[in-house]
């Protein structure tokens, strides 16, 4: 049972201080980054993921990752000093320059990363560079750690000038700022949380989706045991709906949701929505109708609306809700949007 627990709960700093690594809280000037790490890797412990370390230094880092990813990958890049090489545990070392994108492709292309390690050096020119040709490499979900970025190299424009481009990023990734499709790969786009960890940094990458049966095996255990108002029900089918899963029990839940508390626009439209999506010819139909007849639409009911026509192929109704929602709110980017292609498809019709 000793053993178990340790196993639950470790302490990665403790080890860093034992294998002699700079980012451990014994190291001089001590980054104290592990602690950290501990938090933010603890759910890849146990999962075969890949991690790159850029900067390993004389394998101890490497040690460290082999002993707390254990069923992982580890992988120090070498500059050609051999140092890494030395004493590295059962990492694997790749000899090849950090500035090198050929190198970095192959690299990833060989072991994709759910972890990038930069410890330096941390000129800010560099760093943005290597991060934006790796960062969009990492596997969804997965970390950028750059530890030691705010502590001074003695280099011109380090330190914690080099903490700027991320203090951007961070600004965007609070703004919500929409993704950009034209540039697949900026950053900016597949950013969901920069985090500064006391000298470092750390960027976690966009998931891709939700493990939605999970999701809704969590939610059927808290709905039998907690609640199960229509409200709960309506906001369970779109997040079903939203998420991707399946169509046919969003249904089942805004169904539910009509049946125990009666017909609003918003169970109405999610429904609509749902039985749009599932090409259900004229049942589609008489639900767009039924959302159609409501009284007192707002301007995004009225979008929403436009838009579930043009889906069924009524377009001149989806210029007019269209138009009506421009009208309402015409400083809407979105809205104006929309209408103009309501407005092509009908010179197009």
């Amino acid at each position: 049972m000793a053993v178990q627990r340790v196993e639950q709960h470790v302490d990665l700093d403790v080890i860093g201080v034992i294998e002699g690594t700079d980012r451990a809280s014994g190291a001089r000037p001590a980054l104290d980054q592990l602690r950290h790490y501990e938090v933010l890797l603890a759910p890849l412990r146990r999962s075969p993921v890949n991690l790159i370390d850029l900067s390993p230094g004389d394998g101890a880092q490497l040690r460290v990752w082999s002993w707390f990813l254990g069923a992982g990958t580890v992988v120090g890049v070498d500059p050609g000093a051999g140092r890494a090489a030395a004493d590295c545990g059962r990492a694997q070392i790749r000899t090849g320059n950090r500035g090198d994108r050929a190198f970095l492709s192959a690299l990833c292309g060989e072991f994709p990363p759910t972890v990038v390690v930069d410890g330096g050096p941390h000129r800010p020119d560099e760093v943005q560079s290597v991060f934006e040709h790796l960062f969009p490499r990492l596997l969804p979900g997965g970390f950028y750690l750059l530890p030691g970025l705010g502590v001074p190299t003695g280099t011109p424009g380090g330190g914690q000038d080099g903490v700027r481009y991320f203090l951007d990023l961070a600004r965007a990734c609070v703004a919500a700022r929409p993704a950009n499709k034209a540039q697949p790969e900026d950053p900016a786009r597949l950013v969901d949380a920069v985090m500064f960890l006391g000298g470092g940094v750390a960027v976690r990458r966009r998931s891709e989706g939700r493990e939605l049966g999970r999701a809704l095996s969590t939610a059927d255990g808290y709905l039998a045991a907690q609640r199960r108002d229509s409200g709960a029900l309506e906001r369970l089918a779109a997040y079903i709906m939203h998420h991707g899963g399946s169509l046919a029990r969003a249904e089942a839940a805004v169904d539910a949701a009509l049946e125990g508390e009666g017909a609003t626009l918003a169970r109405l439209l999610l429904r609509a929505e749902i039985l749009v999506a599932q090409k259900r010819g004229e049942e589609a139909e008489t639900a767009v109708a039924q959302v159609a007849a409501w009284p007192d639409k707002l301007p995004a009911d009225r979008h929403q609306l436009a838009r579930l026509h043009a889906a069924i192929g009524q377009h001149p109704e989806a210029l007019a809700e269209a138009q009506a929602a421009a009208r309402a709110e015409p400083a809407n980017a979105i809205f104006a949007k929309t209408l103009e292609k309501m407005q092509a498809r009908a010179g197009r019709g």
